[in-house]
This record gives structure tokens, C-alpha cells and sequence, in this order.
């Protein structure tokens, strides 16, 4: 377990008026990576950086939509892939454009009774800001319901950089 010393916490610069997006780093571990957090209505929704990222109701309480055009979900699959960034979304850069939903290799999720709606699934890069060392590279997907709203998603960390 990691002490937490002295934690900093500053605005990621993507969030919203509404829903402000927060990253917090704990400045006694030099190597421990950030936190990012939703502030929904005075609740900290933990996001990045997590063990259990609570990407739906931020997303909810964000109002983002998919389905509603082909730049729109560029948009948004980038803005929550980096809602969802283990190293606290300082660099996150898209390595293609977004795809059709299920890719090769991700599973779709079971959804029960909610009309599903569109999907789109992305690869990213992100950066360890201030470290040396390759990116490392995720690949997310996310499912729309019949509205565009976000109802679930998927997650993995790509293949090693050679």
C-alpha cells in the first residue's frame, strides 16, 4: 500500500461547466500514476486511474451522446477514452478513426432488455508525461442505447510496443 502523503489535485482542462473533470496525484509516490474524478452533483465519480471506473454515470451527467454524427463519435469515443486513461490522460492521442462495434477480440456486452443503439470502438495512445519510455496503447468501445447514451463499455490495454 502506498501512503498518501501529499496529493495535488488539478483540472484535467476536458471537462464540463456542469460536470468539472479532476486529476489527482499523490506527490509522495514519484512513480504512482493519477486519478482522474467526475464531480457530479457535490459526488466524486472515480475514473481513470481506478479499479472500477464509473464511465457510465459520468458520461450520463455529461450529457455525451453517440450515434448523433461520424465527428460527433470521434469526439466522444477520444473524450472517454480519456476519462478512462490509467496514466491520468495528460497525452491521449487517437492511432485511427473510430470503427464499428464488436471489433475482433472484444466480446459485445450483454445489454438484457435496453434497446441497443450505435457503438464505436477506438485505440489510443497515451503518454506518461515527465517519464521516459514508450506510450502505452488501449483499445475502449462503448455501446450506445437506443437514445445514444452510453450503457456500457469495454476495455484492454493493446499489444506491447516493440
Amino acid at each position: 500500500m502506498i501512503p498518501i502523503v501529499d496529493v495535488w489535485i488539478d483540472t484535467t482542462g476536458f471537462g464540463t461547466e456542469l460536470v468539472p473533470l479532476l486529476r489527482a496525484t499523490n506527490q509522495g509516490h514519484l512513480h504512482g500514476s493519477p486519478v482522474l474524478f467526475a464531480v457530479v452533483d457535490g459526488d466524486a465519480l472515480l475514473l481513470g486511474g481506478s479499479e472500477a471506473p464509473e464511465l457510465v454515470p459520468a458520461a450520463e451527467a455529461m450529457g455525451v451522446r453517440l450515434g448523433v454524427s461520424l465527428e460527433e463519435d470521434r469526439r466522444v469515443a477520444l473524450l472517454l477514452a480519456r476519462l478512462l486513461d490509467p496514466l491520468g490522460a495528460k497525452r491521449v492521442i487517437a492511432e485511427a478513426d473510430v470503427e464499428s462495434y464488436p471489433p475482433q477480440g472484444i466480446p459485445r456486452p450483454r445489454t438484457g432488455s435496453v434497446p441497443v443503439g450505435p457503438a464505436v470502438c477506438i485505440q489510443v495512445s497515451s503518454y506518461d508525461v515527465g517519464f521516459s519510455g514508450p506510450p502505452r496503447r488501449f483499445r475502449y468501445c462503448f455501446q450506445g442505447g437506443a437514445d445514444g447514451r452510453v450503457i456500457a463499455w469495454a476495455g484492454a490495454e493493446a499489444e506491447k510496443w516493440p
